[in-house]
């Protein structure tokens, strides 16, 4: 009976050591894991290798508000962009060079690429370099927060759209002791493809 009860208890203690509520039920499996300790490092949600996510948006000249959880249903893949923020994403070059957004069909031939961007450190001063399939071409975003720009693209051939920064930097490099440790260029806030 003794050793019965000790087994009870250590039994008990284990379960609670786990992070169950009680020992005495089992555990119910609708209810969700305990939230894990938070990160002092700023919310970096991962959107790796395409994770589209729940779509919004129908059409190309919608486009993408990149300050809504995942992508439009246009939208096949998604690669080198952070997890969403309350304004947009930034590009990471931790996961790729450059923000690389595959759509579900060919782009049009001949379109307006109107793009909402914002920059980090040395990249608001350089050239970054857009891509419509093989075509490239270059803004300047500038200090001073969120610029638009409309790009003409013509003899476009591909599916694929590409941002990439001139040189993506650490966070803590342009602001002291900030400990993100994504290696951040462009913000991107909104994309619309006129055609």
């Amino acid at each position: 009976m003794l050793k019965t009860s000790f087994v009870k208890a250590t039994l008990c203690a284990t379960v609670i050591a786990a992070g169950l509520a009680s020992c005495g039920k089992e555990p119910d499996a609708k209810r969700p894991p305990a939230p894990a300790t938070a990160s002092p490092a700023p919310a970096a949600p991962a959107a790796a290798g395409g994770a589209v996510g729940a779509p919004h948006g129908t059409t190309l000249a919608e486009g993408i508000d990149f300050a809504k959880p995942g992508y439009p249903a246009f939208v096949k893949d998604v690669q080198g962009v952070s997890g969403v923020e309350a304004w947009g994403r930034w590009t990471d070059a931790n996961l790729a060079p450059g923000a690389r957004i595959r759509f579900d069909r060919p782009l049009p031939k001949a379109f307006t690429l109107e793009l909402r961007l914002s920059a980090l450190g040395p990249n608001a001063s350089k050239p970054v370099k857009i891509r419509a399939g093989a075509v490239e071409k270059t803004v300047t975003i500038g200090a001073g927060g969120a610029t638009s720009h409309r790009v003409e693209f013509a003899g476009v051939d591909g599916d694929t759209i590409e941002i990439v920064p001139p040189e993506p930097i650490l966070p803590g490099v342009v602001m002291p002791g900030n400990p993100d440790t994504r290696k951040v260029g462009v913000g991107l806030i909104s994309l619309r493809i006129q055609s």
